[in-house]
């Protein structure tokens, strides 16, 4: 797929609707020996991995801060320098020019020169905490827990007859994407809803993977490192539940 028309390579990090992680690192390499840059979506990746800008070599990434325990509206866009310095600022106002005359405008530095006005002041703050919690926790310990919570959910669902796991990585975040033979999707979730069971159900903003997959959509399960081994039991059972009362 990489050709001399190819001008950027964008990539998310790990899949939000399947939970697969992709082998990013693999795909920056591929693209660099063509010279083509890669922007990577980190949005679900960053709060499920360690992430190193520097070790994957990429020439962008972003996250959005409510991934990471943040107020929403707001997140983070790491680029290059090298890069980030070629290229025009997108928009105008105050803080993103060093100088203004009728002749001529500078820009400022970076990265003032992509911040124009005033900015999200409060949101900032509130993320700064977020990421400030995020990095205290011991982040080992935290993916080893997710990654038992994941094994523990795909062992507890794929046992009940009529569950089909969608997406089967060997490379998974702790997020398990599932349908139920003859149900719809959004029937299931609105039905946990009323168990307190947290889902999402549907496309995920990723109608072509459901088209590779042949479904209209799934229910999702997310976990975190906050997230216990008895709430996946009584996710089980509200599944079996929904399917008792559903198939009637």
């Amino acid at each position: 797929m990489l050709s001399p028309k190819t001008k950027l390579v964008s990539v998310v990090h790990t899949s939000n609707s399947l939970g697969t992680i992709n082998p990013v690192k693999d795909i920056i390499r591929l693209a660099h020996e063509k010279n083509i840059p890669v922007f990577v979506d980190a949005a679900q990746g960053i709060v499920h991995s360690t992430i190193d800008v520097q070790d994957l070599d990429c020439d962008f990434l972003s996250f959005s801060g409510h991934k990471v325990f943040s107020p929403t509206g707001i997140g983070v866009l790491y680029g290059k320098a090298e890069l980030l310095e070629a290229m025009p600022p997108y928009q105008g106002g105050g803080e993103m020019i060093s100088s203004v005359k009728f002749e001529k405008t500078t820009y400022n530095e970076i990265p003032y020169k992509f911040e124009a006005g005033t900015p999200n002041i409060a949101d900032v703050i509130g993320m700064g905490a977020g990421l400030n919690y995020f990095s205290s926790i011991d982040q080992k310990g935290a993916h080893a827990h997710e990654k038992a919570l994941l094994k523990y959910a795909e062992e507890k669902l794929s046992a009940i007859e009529g569950v089909r796991l969608i997406g089967t990585a060997k490379e998974k975040a702790s997020v398990v994407s599932f349908v139920i033979d003859g149900l719809n999707a959004m029937d299931v979730g609105m039905y946990l809803d009323t168990l307190g069971i947290a889902v999402r159900t549907g496309q995920h903003c990723t109608e072509p993977v459901m088209d590779r997959f042949c479904i209209p959509g799934t229910i999702r399960a997310s976990f975190l490192f906050y997230n216990t081994f008895a709430e996946i039991d009584t996710l089980t059972e509200g599944v079996k539940k929904a399917i008792k009362l559903l198939k009637g």
